[in-house]
């Protein structure tokens, strides 16, 4: 699958892949990855350089699903402490 999120600009990739009518997911998800991006940026060694490859992103049973590559989901689970109840990383 392709990459969703273009780490270069957040906000439009997000947007383009929920659609504007869910604006509100749209912001407080663009919060935690930009989360996601400072964090691998100042933690390699926890982290590595490498961002995570979203490959969908999608409004599911009242929850917002965000999925990466297998290997990848400890960027989000970390960064995304702090929207945990409103965001369900799988």
């Amino acid at each position: 699958m392709n990459q969703v999120v273009d780490w270069n600009d957040i906000h439009n990739s997000v947007l383009k892949a929920l659609g504007e009518q869910r604006m509100g997911w749209a912001d407080q998800l663009v919060l935690v990855l930009e989360d996601v991006k400072l964090s691998v940026a100042q933690r390699p060694d926890i982290f590595g350089t490498k961002l995570p490859v979203v490959v969908q992103i999608k409004q599911k049973l009242g929850g917002l699903r965000v999925y990466t590559r297998k290997m990848q989901s400890k960027y989000l689970r970390r960064a995304g402490d702090t929207c945990r109840e409103d965001q369900e990383v799988v």
